[in-house]
């Protein structure tokens, strides 16, 4: 019997066993299949091939320092319209879905900025996760997670930081209250 024509022919970045890897809640309650296999590396291959390191797309991830010196480095790219590019300082894993020849994001987390879309740097790709609901539909525990590498954009506020270089990319940013000794209670 020829061992080559019993071998399953793989195609794309998943297969069952490393979806569960990113996915073992979700395994649990309505176990990994094929289709959901099929969905994770449609989307991967959907998100690759739609990267550019000329224009941010949905999805990216950006660096982000803001006015007040706060540092975001994994800052999501929901979308970009109009020369403006609507980003999340702290988001989740993004849900997602085909829209033209890339993605449309479904993204919780904050604070919302709108930044300019020409004022952005392209600094590299790095893998990002994403998810969209399995072959259960949307139910509890229903989303599937996986990765695709997409562009990292760079952006630094040009007002310069109110304490100058010392941002919390590096540094740590500590409120300190002082009680004036007026409202002390004796």
């Amino acid at each position: 019997m020829n061992m080559e024509n019993q071998k399953t022919v793989q195609s794309g970045k998943y297969e069952i066993n490393s979806l569960i890897e990113m996915n073992y809640s979700y395994n649990n309650k309505h176990k990994v299949n094929q289709s959901d296999v099929d969905k994770a590396n449609m989307y991967v291959e959907l998100i690759e091939s739609s990267r550019s390191e000329v224009a941010p797309q949905a999805g990216d991830m950006l660096r982000y320092t803001d006015k007040h010196g706060s540092y975001y480095a994994h800052a999501h790219i929901e979308e970009n319209s109009d020369n403006i590019c609507n980003i999340c300082e702290n988001p989740h894993v993004p849900f997602i879905w085909p829209y033209g020849t890339g993605i449309k994001c479904s993204t919780s987390g904050g604070a919302w900025n709108g930044l300019p879309t020409g004022e952005l740097k392209y600094v590299g790709k790095q893998e990002k996760n994403f998810c969209d609901w399995g072959h259960c539909g949307a139910c509890a525990n229903g989303a599937i997670r996986f990765k695709a590498e997409v562009s990292i954009w760079e952006y630094v506020h040009p007002t310069p930081p109110l304490y100058g270089e010392f941002t919390t990319e590096k540094w740590r940013k500590i409120y300190v209250t002082r009680v004036d000794e007026t409202n002390q209670k004796k």
